[in-house]
């Protein structure tokens, strides 16, 4: 895949790794895909996925939510 007589040209990417690439981001809500390169080429694809949550609402007086610790 690499070709040093033409360092500053781009090489095409394999449809193997484009489909890999793709199928790490479909579906992805919050988080990242990291491509890792070594010598022009894809040796490592790695996914991190996030889960966002729904934060409850504060109550007052909710001790774990630092209101005036009375108890409910």
């Amino acid at each position: 895949m690499s070709n040093p007589k033409h360092a500053g040209e781009p090489n095409p990417l394999p449809e193997d790794v484009a489909r890999s690439i793709a199928r790490a981001v479909r579906g992805l809500e919050y988080g990242s895909v990291e491509i890792i390169v070594h010598n022009s080429n894809v040796v490592q694809i790695e996914r991190h996925e996030r889960i966002r949550l729904q934060v409850p609402a504060v109550r007052a007086g909710d001790p774990v939510a630092g209101g005036n610790g009375a108890k409910a």
